[in-house]
């Protein structure tokens, strides 16, 4: 497993290549992921649906969000709407 792990960390696509069952793993899909975005699609559907690893993999490549469950997809769709439409209102928000 560990091996599994540093490969992945390395080159989140390398879990394609991994079992089932380490498609699961959170550790092992957190790195991935981390590494690059795109692996959330060989995440299992459990972790596709995980807010935490969905946004890990979002902060790497915007377009793994189409990889992420349906659910999280409409929330993130629906928090962009809003923003877009507080920011054609020109009201400012800051960051926290």
């Amino acid at each position: 497993m560990q091996v599994v792990w540093v490969a992945c960390k390395q080159n989140g696509m390398a879990l394609l290549f991994t079992s089932p069952e380490l498609q699961e793993d959170y550790d092992i899909v957190w790195e991935a992921v981390n590494s690059c975005g795109k692996a959330l699609m060989f995440a299992s559907e459990a972790l596709r649906c995980n807010f935490g690893i969905v946004m890990a993999a979002v902060k790497m490549d915007g377009k793994a969000l189409l990889y992420a469950s349906s659910a999280l997809q409409v929330i993130s769709s629906s928090a962009s709407e809003y923003a877009a439409r507080i920011a054609s209102l020109g009201i400012y928000v800051p960051r926290t």
